[in-house]
């Protein structure tokens, strides 16, 4: 297997998809990030746990803060 870079899993996020799998997240919450409405988003694969907010349904994900690390320093 190839290895991912943190260039590329950011790019994945940025089109709203998991980081690692590459796979659309779909909403599956929402809740209050810094006094705005957020939806929560999450991988669907049974073995992924990877979660991240976005402010509109198709924008750019933001991984949550525990799982920051997989894109490296810069997204903390």
């Amino acid at each position: 297997m190839a290895q991912q870079s943190a260039k590329d899993r950011l790019q994945r996020l940025r089109d709203g998809c998991c980081p690692v799998h590459g796979l659309p997240m779909p909403q599956i919450g929402n809740d209050v990030i810094d006094g705005a409405h957020v939806y929560i988003v999450g991988c669907p694969r049974g073995d992924c746990e990877v979660m991240a907010s976005q402010f509109d349904a198709d924008g750019e994900a933001t991984l949550l803060p525990q799982y920051a690390h997989l894109i490296g320093p810069t997204a903390v």
